[in-house]
């Protein structure tokens, strides 16, 4: 009996269904369709933020500004600059800002440079906004040294020899007075961004600089430089109008005159017997090599 053999039958994968073109589209179309809404939503919230930060400069700009800026003081914590100065000097900074973008870093940079070149700083000051309607102004101010006398009026000098923009009628200011000057500044409107022109000024200072740890400071009302083109020296010009001859300016050394210490040490002597420095006298030389010939000594 033959037996059929029987087929293996083989077992086929099944299909897997396909998907119909509704499903296909959907399938291409819904991650599109989500990018295309994160797109859209990071587009809109750009333009809203844009727009707030618009609106909110907007509001910045129309509301004034408050300045601070730090008071100038002298090496004794003396406050010396005079309010009305002062008081223009906060509104000038104010009246940069006006009207313009108070977040704009450009902005401050434009009060630096104004208040800059005003002449009351050794450098443009460091201006920072301190809050929503606030800037702090940091400034390194110029110490004034004493006036110059020239032109007919009494101008205010820092102790780098830079006039600072304040002038006084002759003899109104209290302060030092630099007399006999041989130059002046070539353009006042811009004297106050540079050096007073000359070197007999600045020996001037040095003159003056050199006095002001001595106790008889207050009794100098002015110190003379016109000798020294003469080549006669500087003169002390006392409270009393006598005049003390000094010299030299002080560090140089000069032939036929004593040293800067030999003038002092006179001069403290002078000031201990007499109250004053020119010893009751009308002239007195404090710089000659010869003994020091005072008022008394031709007292009988």
């Amino acid at each position: 009996m033959s037996r059929r053999k029987s087929k293996k039958s083989r077992t086929r994968p099944a299909k897997v269904p396909t998907k119909d073109g509704p499903t296909r589209l959907l399938a291409w179309v819904l991650p599109l369709a989500a990018v295309a809404a994160v797109g859209a939503l990071g587009i809109g919230m750009t333009f809203g933020v844009d727009r707030l930060d618009r609106e909110a400069r907007i509001i910045l700009v129309s509301q004034p500004v408050a300045v601070e800026l730090n008071h100038p003081v002298t090496r004794e914590g003396v406050e010396w600059l005079p309010a009305e100065q002062y008081n223009a000097l906060v509104q000038q900074a104010r009246q940069t800002l006006d009207r313009v973008d108070p977040f704009d870093v450009r902005a401050l940079q434009r009060v630096s440079e104004v208040l800059g070149r005003t002449g009351w700083f050794r450098e443009p000051p460091s201006v920072r906004r301190s809050g929503a309607h606030a800037i702090r102004i940091d400034a390194a101010w110029r110490i004034p040294a004493g006036v110059v006398r020239s032109g007919g009026r009494d101008h205010l000098i820092s102790w780098d020899g830079t006039p600072m923009p304040l002038s006084f009628p002759v003899g109104a200011s209290g302060a030092v007075t630099i007399l006999g000057a041989a130059l002046a500044p070539a353009d006042p409107a811009q004297m106050c961004m540079h050096p007073w022109p000359g070197s007999d000024v600045q020996a001037g200072l040095q003159l003056l600089r050199l006095m002001q740890k001595e106790e008889f400071k207050d009794r100098i009302a002015a110190i003379d430089v016109s000798g020294l083109s003469r080549n006669t020296g500087m003169v002390l010009v006392t409270r009393e109008e006598t005049r003390v001859v000094w010299g030299g300016v002080p560090g140089v050394f000069r032939p036929g005159e004593v040293p800067d210490d030999v003038k002092l040490e006179r001069l403290r002597a002078i000031y201990r017997k007499y109250g004053r420095i020119d010893a009751g006298g009308e002239v007195l030389e404090v710089h000659s090599h010869l003994p020091l010939r005072l008022p008394t000594d031709t007292v009988p």
